[in-house]
């Protein structure tokens, strides 16, 4: 006989998350790893720091002319990370 107060693993998780305030760190680690996976084979001898504070990305590029590339395809990079991730959580892609 199933309680009415009984929740799934998974409703137990989110709301131990969200009540130590813990879930946009893992959101945050999920969008690195989404970026490691969709970018880091093609970018990864360029790219020397990848950073995610608060749904904002920064990414730190040692070549001059994919920083310009980058800068000026921020908008797709943050749209793919968002389809991604299911909800619109990166706000902005910061590109150094």
């Amino acid at each position: 006989m199933k309680r009415q107060n009984d929740l799934s693993l998974g409703e137990a998780i989110r709301l131990m998350l969200r009540e130590y305030q813990l879930d946009g760190r893992l959101k945050d680690f999920q969008v690195r790893a989404i970026w490691q996976r969709l970018m880091e084979k093609r970018l990864g001898n360029y790219i020397s720091e990848v950073r995610v504070r608060e749904g904002v990305l920064y990414v730190k590029v040692l070549s001059s002319s994919l920083r310009q590339e980058l800068t000026i395809a921020r908008e797709k990079i943050r749209e793919q990370l968002n389809a991604e991730m299911g909800e619109p959580y990166v706000r902005k892609v910061v590109i150094r």
